[in-house]
């Protein structure tokens, strides 16, 4: 028997491929999830309701909600930046708020917000990805606080994995991201699957009953690295 057997799931970002969103849907089915998979974050409020509402009408209940990462950050000056918080905290708030009404009528839910591990470093050229992720982060303690008497479990998830937009970034700077992964205390990524995947499932199983508001690192000790993506971003 699966651990997660019927347990209805929306995952965000899970677009086919080798990303984390895909990992991470693939393990909660593995372990026997229904499991919804989103494309996209939603365009708007009413888009992340109309998932929520699909979910609710052929499976009469919402389990777990993954806002998974699309794993971009396009590196430019901060003269150069628009929409620095915006649109993607404001998406991943859409998506909470489409499965509260079902989590608190259950008195039972799991979300989990991936952010990016960049926020504790300078991050060079990268403050709009960063901005995202630490609004993300108050946007999931907020949550955790206010909706945990429903016994709805709000966390962060912040993952390092080997996905296909990690092996683009190496293709253009091999020596660089060489050195990074050298230099973290595990020396590899994570799979999307196994070790991506695995953080969810504490996260959202039974041994993870007890555990709210938390940013979890799934990056094999990459955030205790001092700012390991310098290197790879010139000077302007």
């Amino acid at each position: 028997m699966g651990r997660l057997n019927q347990r209805v799931a929306i995952v965000t970002q899970a677009r086919s491929g080798a990303g984390v969103g895909a990992g991470i849907a693939a393990r909660l089915k593995n372990e026997g999830a229904t499991v919804i998979t989103v494309d996209a974050m939603p365009e708007s409020k009413a888009a992340a309701e109309r998932v929520a509402a699909a979910a609710l009408a052929d499976y009469g209940r919402i389990d777990i909600l993954v806002n998974a990462s699309d794993e971009t950050a396009a590196f430019a000056p901060l003269e150069s930046k628009t929409d620095a918080v915006a649109p993607d905290a404001q998406r991943v708030l859409w998506m909470m708020q489409a499965v509260y009404p079902a989590m608190r009528a259950q008195q039972s839910g799991r979300i989990v917000n991936l952010v990016a591990t960049l926020g504790d470093s300078l991050n060079r050229q990268a403050a709009d990805t960063v901005a995202a992720s630490e609004a993300i982060k108050s946007l999931t303690r907020s949550a955790a606080e206010e909706w945990g008497q429903y016994n709805i479990l709000v966390n962060a998830l912040a993952p390092a994995a080997d996905t296909e937009n990690f092996r683009r970034l190496r293709l253009a700077a091999p020596e660089a991201v060489d050195a990074l992964i050298a230099g973290t205390p595990m020396q590899r990524m994570g799979d999307p699957v196994d070790d991506i995947g695995g953080a969810v499932m504490l996260l959202i199983g039974e041994a993870g009953r007890f555990l709210t508001g938390h940013v979890l690192y799934a990056d094999g000790g990459q955030h205790l690295t001092p700012t390991p993506y310098e290197a790879l971003v010139p000077m302007h």
